[in-house]
């Protein structure tokens, strides 16, 4: 394994470090330092050490001081930090600036002009979705539909007196006016009315009550405070304005304020 120590203030160089020999060591500084690019099999950190351009390990990279690469490091193999932080910003600013799906498939990144966090799957970006600054705009409608007035709309529907527009959402009911009223009850008659407790007329019902019911229910008839005896008739009573059991006067006239020409015979 090509070795790089530091003894004292002397580089010792050991064995043919990838082609270069371009290694100082700045005493000021206290660092190693790497002017070309360099490819190694193994590299040992244990002070400080800058690569000023491109860091090329095939294999196991150990480092315990600071290692600062200016250009670009390239591991063939795991880079394998121990369970240590890694800090990077990985920012893009706009969507199509992000890398090859294929090439970093499972890299994670961010686009800075959507605000949005992305990984890298099965050949393409996938956006992520946060609670904070995402909505439903975001998530691909699946089998489970998003709501809209149309489809709301379609699921209703009117029978009967209610009618239904799919296209407005519009509900209106019939409303049962006199008219409506007047032109049902034309066709009706009494047979299409069930009789309960208020009968319909019929000559024997009549017959019947008028058979039980005596004159005195008349609002203008009184026979109960005095009582007809035979012979006698009705006479009408100016002074109570009703009729009235009496005799009827003979040879013309009246008596007693009972006029005779409104007699009406009783028995």
């Amino acid at each position: 394994m090509p070795t790089l120590v530091r003894d004292y203030d002397t580089l010792l160089l050991y064995n043919n470090f990838g082609g270069c020999s371009n290694v100082c060591f700045d005493d000021n500084l206290g660092y190693f330092s790497l002017d070309n690019n360099v490819t190694i099999d193994c590299l040992n950190v244990t002070c400080n050490t800058i690569v000023t351009n491109d860091l090329t390990i095939d294999n196991n990279l150990l480092v315990c001081q600071n290692l600062t690469v200016n250009g670009n490091a390239c591991f063939v193999n795991d880079l394998d930090l121990n369970g240590k932080k890694v800090l990077f910003a990985n920012v893009y600013s706009q969507e199509c600036d992000l890398p090859d799906a294929n090439t970093y498939h499972g890299m994670f990144a961010h686009v800075h002009s959507t605000g949005k966090g992305y990984f890298a799957h099965a050949g393409s970006w996938h956006k992520i979705i946060d609670q904070d600054s995402s909505t439903t705009t975001d998530l691909t409608e699946g089998t489970n539909l998003y709501y809209t007035n149309a489809r709301s709309r379609l699921a209703l529907c009117g029978t009967g007196d209610i009618t239904y527009c799919d296209t407005t959402g519009e509900i209106n009911v019939t409303t049962y006016k006199n008219s409506d009223f007047d032109t049902d009850f034309s066709g009706k008659f009494t047979c299409d009315l069930a009789e309960l407790n208020d009968l319909y007329y019929t000559d024997a019902r009549v017959d019947t009550r008028l058979g039980t019911t005596s004159i005195d229910i008349l609002c203008d008839v009184d026979i109960s405070t005095t009582a007809p005896t035979c012979g006698q008739a009705l006479l009408y009573d100016d002074a109570s304005c009703k009729f009235l059991p009496g005799t009827v006067a003979t040879g013309g006239g009246t008596s007693g304020g009972i006029s005779l020409g409104l007699a009406i015979a009783l028995g």
